[in-house]
């Protein structure tokens, strides 16, 4: 029986760092076992599949593992520095922030070590949408729009399948037993050249209003019965069909928070917060973040994917709702 290992290869090439994670599949694993095994998350299995571009392991194959590497923040450093280095396009510097979880406003953090999210190969399968893919991988939908800006999709609608899709891995690799630290030495890996396959400009000035990062633990269960119905809204909303969105979104209101789960109810009442926004329908909105407050403790707005429209409508809400 093989034994798991994770090592560093080189792997040349756009589209992936100078050096690269692999790892070595055992026995009985398919991509999700060994997405599990390797990065503490099974969803990335199909991510991982295609990234590899094989259907199907084999005992002992090797498998490039696109893991988020650690860094430590030296004086002088900017996103837009760090974005060339790891990402080979200093243009990514605010993408590169929000996907590491930290404002783009802000610099960052001298001296603390940070997970750069490793950019992993994805082709669009039938039925996909980067609101899929935003839920599927990054675990918050609301990570769609700013996929687009990082792919610089004009109209994420209008993509085919077969599109590539850059998708920010930020799992770091996972030490394996009989093996080194998975992740030793990989802090400071060469920058790569190129990073988009797609030509599209995407004008990142324009804003969409209100998407929110409230990422939950890796590996959290994202599915039920009402999930798929609910990812339609979404997408709806996120591509500025706000009428339309509003009516799937009321319609799934009772049944979601009824039998939905956690996640499901948590971005149910955020989008609906956001449609009413969009209405001016704001004491609807204050309803929907009292009611988010029953399912999260404390909802994290993050002001670089939630529109400042959204922040000033919830701090507007009565005192009992507590503000951001």
């Amino acid at each position: 029986m093989t034994h798991g290992l994770v090592v560093l290869l080189l792997v040349p090439g756009a589209l992936t760092h100078a050096s690269e994670l692999r790892a070595v599949a055992r026995e009985g694993e398919d991509f999700g076992a060994l997405a599990e095994r390797t990065l503490g998350d099974a969803g990335l299995g199909e991510l991982l599949s295609s990234h590899n571009g094989v259907r199907r392991l084999e005992v002992g194959s090797e498998v490039s593992l696109p893991a988020a590497r650690r860094h430590r923040v030296v004086p002088g450093q900017s996103w837009e520095d760090l974005a060339r280095r790891y990402w080979g396009d200093p243009d990514l510097g605010a993408y590169l922030a929000l996907f590491s979880g930290h404002p783009a406003s802000e610099p960052p953090p001298v001296g603390d070590e940070i997970l750069i999210p490793a950019l992993a190969r994805y082709r669009l399968q039938p039925g996909d949408t980067l609101a899929r893919l935003a839920r599927v991988f990054l675990r918050d939908v609301a990570f769609a729009q700013p996929l687009a800006g990082l792919n610089r999709f004009e109209n994420p609608r209008r993509l085919g399948v077969g599109t590539p899709v850059l998708v920010p891995v930020r799992n770091p690799a996972l030490p394996q037993p009989g093996s080194d630290d998975a992740v030793r030495g990989t802090s400071d890996p060469v920058a790569t050249p190129g990073v988009s396959e797609n030509d599209a400009r995407h004008d990142a000035s324009v804003e969409v209003p209100g998407t929110a990062s409230n990422t939950p633990p890796v590996g959290a269960a994202a599915s039920s019965e009402h999930t798929e119905r609910l990812l339609q809204a979404v997408n709806l909303y996120l591509d500025g069909d706000f009428e339309v969105a509003l009516e799937r979104l009321e319609a799934l209101r009772q049944p979601v928070l009824e039998s939905g789960s956690q996640l499901d109810r948590a971005l149910l009442l955020r989008h609906l917060i956001y449609v009413y926004v969009a209405f001016d329908r704001g004491d609807d909105a204050c309803v929907m973040h009292d009611a988010l407050l029953a399912v999260e403790d404390e909802p994290e707005w993050n002001p670089d994917l939630v529109s400042p429209r959204i922040l000033q409508a919830i701090r507007g809400c009565p005192a009992r709702v507590s503000a951001p």
